[in-house]
């Protein structure tokens, strides 16, 4: 054609365009794992042109897409918007900003889409929970020796608050800075340790979402050992005993009206003891004796049958995650427990042997609060790490409960452990024992998540399935194997429930009156 117009003949004039004409794309820059509370941009690069809509939307796993219905109040936790293409160096760009302060934790879906021509690209993130994860540097110091208290805390916190209690409030709620990794330190400089001696403990204190510490010491009185709780009750913690002054403190954190999240940790100043003189003076030359010689070796250690630690504990295990040694991990407030039997196989998210875990008390507060208005939470809840372990056979979750929350069963209820589903929004029961006489919660996990004890209404079993095991303290309910198929036994704080005892008569009665419907039929 171009040819052709040419010609000399032909007066038309042509000019010649080149063009490509490409497939849209569009790409999501990595996006890695995010914290509850987090704002962050999603960013990406497509060749659709500046000033092209693009519309993107960010929805849980949970989210049920066959409900019409469902909206957050349900479940739903996400956006859905436009934005649009700019101009970036290489290629054009695009990004929009996340808002985590209102979701759950969960896995999350990312979809972004072209409106014209049609093009979708996907990625995902995982939301962790708000965490506070502290350690000591040490367990027990002399006097005069420095004691480091650090730890991370996500969630957007930019400070914790440390408070050290024991024969004296020696820290009330020091404001320590939370850096950009996420992670905080506080030193008691040896200064400060040198006349210190008796236990003492270490509560950090996270402000969670608001940033608000709801729990604070006063200002109003002149007494520095004052703290005023959520809902504005001044408490003095200087009379009391370490116990009872930290049991006042995270008491007053876990009111319904507070957000805070806290740890404790314990630790001892304990003076070094002194090794006995060596009688006789300066050994060696003594009876003209001749050179040193090797220090005697110490008598051999037994083994422990149990390894009991506070907050997390190394484990005892062969190459492929055996457990050798029963541990046992308390929470520093020692009304929540992991137990690991010999023979547990403990392995991480990556099939490896597990090397370490962890149990921390949760605060009430913190905790998701169910879906079924007929489940009520009692007692602080127990987090166990590290996430995505797995453990077989199961391994023991315990609570022990006070008096006052022993007593507040009702009728017709009974204790149930359950586990958060976060992936489903749900608490999901396990298989539940209890022992009335020491006041605890037994139940068993084959992984780790937060647990909580509720307040439920009993189940009615089938008699013919409920067996009743007698146990070592009486109207515990006997807890069945991993994998065994079993009804859970009613129980009250006077032992199993009394229609157990009926069973054999009323099966009586429905013979007898089947056998008189008959006759009179005859």
């Amino acid at each position: 054609m171009v040819r052709e117009i040419n010609r000399p003949e032909c007066n038309d004039l042509s000019t010649v365009l080149a063009f490509i004409v490409e497939q849209p794309f569009i790409t999501i820059d990595p996006i890695g794992n995010h914290t509850l509370g987090d704002v962050f941009l999603i960013n990406g690069t497509t060749n659709l042109a500046v000033g092209d809509t693009i519309h993107y939307a960010v929805t849980c796993e949970s989210f049920n897409y066959t409900d019409p219905h469902q909206d957050p109040a349900h479940g739903y936790y996400g956006i859905c918007k436009n934005t649009s293409v700019f101009e970036g160096g290489d290629s054009n760009r695009y990004s929009f900003k996340v808002n985590t302060t209102a979701w759950k934790p969960d896995w999350y879906g990312v979809f972004v889409e072209s409106v014209d021509p049609d093009y979708t690209q996907s990625a995902s993130f995982h939301l962790l929970n708000r965490s506070l994860y502290v350690s000591l540097s040490s367990e027990t110091i002399s006097p005069g020796e420095s004691i480091v208290i650090s730890g991370n805390a996500t969630g957007g916190a930019e400070n914790v608050s440390v408070w050290i209690l024991g024969k004296d409030c020696l820290k009330m709620g020091e404001a320590v800075p939370v850096g950009a990794d996420k992670t905080f330190a506080y030193s008691l400089n040896a200064d400060e340790t040198k006349n210190l001696s008796g236990k003492y403990s270490v509560v950090v204190q996270h402000p969670m979402g608001d940033g608000v510490f709801n729990v604070r010491p006063t200002t109003v009185c002149d007494n520095p050992f004052w703290i005023i709780t959520a809902t504005g009750e001044e408490c003095n913690l200087s009379g009391l005993s370490a116990g009872d002054a930290v049991a006042t403190l995270t008491g007053a954190m876990d009111s319904v009206y507070s957000d805070d999240r806290y740890q404790v940790l314990p630790f001892e100043v304990k003076a070094a003891e002194k090794s006995p003189g060596n009688p006789g003076g300066n050994g060696g030359s003594r009876g003209g004796g001749g050179g040193g010689g090797a220090a005697p070796r110490p008598p051999a250690q037994p083994v422990p049958q149990v390894i009991e630690k506070i907050g997390s504990a190394y484990l005892e295990a062969d190459v492929n995650g055996t457990v050798e040694t029963r541990t046992v991990v308390l929470t520093a407030e020692k009304r929540g427990s992991l137990s690991l039997d010999t023979g547990v196989m403990a392995l991480d998210l990556f099939g490896r042997p597990l090397e370490k875990v962890s149990a921390a008390q949760v605060s009430a507060a913190s905790l998701p609060e169910p879906d079924d208005a007929s489940l009520r939470q009692v007692g602080p809840g127990l987090t166990c790490g590290p996430d995505r372990a797995t453990f077989d056979p199961a391994v023991e979750i315990c609570f022990t409960l006070t008096e006052d929350e022993w007593k507040s069963l009702g009728a017709g209820e009974e204790w149930v452990v359950r586990w958060y589903n976060a992936k489903i929004g749900a608490w999901e029961p396990l298989r539940t024992k209890v022992d009335p006489g020491t006041r605890q919660v037994i139940a068993r996990t084959s992984h780790f998540s937060t647990f909580a004890v509720f307040a439920e209404p009993a189940t009615v079993a089938p008699s013919e399935t409920v067996a009743v095991t007698k146990t070592a303290s009486a109207g515990a309910q006997e807890m069945p194997s991993d994998g065994d198929v079993s009804i859970e036994v009613p129980t009250t704080s006077a032992g199993p429930a009394p229609w157990l005892n009926l069973v054999g008569a009323g099966a009586a009665l429905v013979v007898a009156g089947v056998i008189c419907a008959l006759w009179k039929r005859r």
